[in-house]
């Protein structure tokens, strides 16, 4: 579950007064259906520039989103022991079985879909073609992934390190080892990973601050605190939180730049940085760090964004709604 970090100053009034503010229809269905099927729903609407262009509607709760491979992915289908698989140009969902616990996140791989399950330290690989599904279990809260080539990367929460795993086998090749937490604590540890070139950056919630390393070697070379993800990519940048505001960071010198939006749950779509707050997507122009747009949604609670196939995903969780949002 997503916690979005408190902002260390308010907006300020200029912005504040330049919000474009949009409502949609949640026409949220009820009833209930074995198959956690992700239904098409009419909603066409706009907020300010962003449109609406069509919302599936999840008979589960918050456990992931993935969008790859022609379909739409969520988790804890049929009462939490499977993923739905949908089909985005039909609206077609099946089930896949994998069994899960509690904080399930699902992570599109350049050639298959990958599930964490936090609660019982598995991690999951689907294949797309077959909808096979290979597990490994004994992980230490396995949380945010991230891909490089065909390289996986997997922040375990309570193992105050990441791994990096054969994509094939899904044994540990390697472990990005983080600091000990103030009295071992191990709670709030690693959650979110990225990969740049030359780089694997890991963020710790019990340490305050993003590591990140050398690759290869292992070798810490920068902490950054005040900073965590989840990350996106953007302009030749990682983008994080630090200290509240979505904040850009340099490559090259490590360096940290704030932006004057409210950090939260960033996305890389076109010339932008698209950040979802509670119940906001604010667009931020990746060159320069200024705000570009702000949208509200009345009533929503954003668990998830991501871009893919053109367009910005987000989850609802208060209407249990996964939304497309494409840029007018």
């Amino acid at each position: 579950m997503i916690a979005y970090p408190a902002a260390s100053s308010a907006i300020p009034a200029d912005e504040v007064e330049s919000l474009a503010t949009g409502e949609y229809d949640s026409r949220v269905l009820r009833g209930t259906i074995a198959l956690a099927l992700l239904a098409f729903a009419v909603a066409f609407t706009t907020a300010g520039d962003l449109k609406i262009v069509r919302t599936y509607q999840r008979y589960s709760g918050e456990e992931g989103l993935a969008v790859a491979f022609g379909s739409v992915w969520t988790g804890s289908a049929d009462g939490g022991d499977s993923i739905a698989r949908t089909d985005i140009s039909t609206g077609k969902s099946r089930s896949l079985k994998a069994p899960i616990d509690e904080d399930t996140e699902l992570f599109a791989g350049p050639d298959a879909l990958w599930q964490t399950d936090f609660g019982h330290g598995i991690v999951r690989r689907i294949d797309p073609v077959t909808n096979r599904v290979k597990a490994a279990a004994g992980f230490a809260g396995p949380a945010g992934m991230a891909f490089s080539g065909h390289r996986v990367f997997v922040a375990l929460h309570h193992g105050q390190a990441a791994v990096e795993l054969d994509p094939k086998t899904l044994k540990v090749l390697h472990a990005y080892r983080l600091p000990s937490a103030a009295g071992g604590v191990v709670a709030d540890g690693p959650s979110d990973v990225a990969i740049t070139p030359g780089s694997l950056w890991v963020d710790a919630g019990n340490l305050g601050a993003t590591f990140r390393f050398a690759l290869p070697g292992g070798r810490v070379r920068a902490r950054l605190p005040g900073c965590s993800g989840p990350f996106a990519k953007a302009d030749g940048a990682l983008w994080a939180s630090c200290r509240g505001r979505l904040a850009r960071i340099d490559l090259q010198t490590t360096a940290v730049s704030l932006t004057t939006a409210r950090g939260g749950i960033p996305a890389a779509l076109g010339s932008g940085v698209w950040v979802a707050g509670p119940s906001s997507i604010t667009e931020v122009v990746a060159k320069t760090g200024a705000t570009a747009s702000r949208h509200n949604f009345k009533g929503a609670y954003f668990q998830a964004l991501l871009a893919a196939d053109g367009s910005l995903w987000a989850f609802d969780a208060n209407r249990v709604q996964v939304i497309r949002i494409t840029p007018s």
